[in-house]
């Protein structure tokens, strides 16, 4: 099984019937699960059990949000910065 957080900003329905919005979190095993092309269309992302994005999927993150100067920031700064930009995504601001 692995965690993965939903970054996708319309909710979709996981086969299962679960309804995922922005933001949630969802732990399913991909072997054989009908749920794979939120996963490969990149809005179902892999998160360490943290709950924190990590290496790969969080550069992406940086990219998908337009960071200026995430490729020199450390993980902790990228974090950051990720979970300000979503932030202002969900309200609406632009800064």
């Amino acid at each position: 099984m692995q965690l993965y957080k939903y970054i996708g900003r319309n909710p979709e329905t996981l086969s299962t019937g679960r309804p995922l919005a922005a933001h949630d979190l969802v732990e399913i095993d991909l072997a054989h699960h009908h749920d794979r092309w939120l996963v490969d269309s990149g809005r179902l992302i892999p998160i360490d059990t943290d709950g924190e994005l990590t290496g790969k999927a969080l550069d992406a993150r940086c990219k998908e949000l337009n960071i200026d100067g995430w490729s020199s920031m450390t993980a902790d700064q990228k974090r950051a910065a990720v979970k300000t930009a979503e932030k202002n995504i969900d309200t609406g601001d632009d800064q």
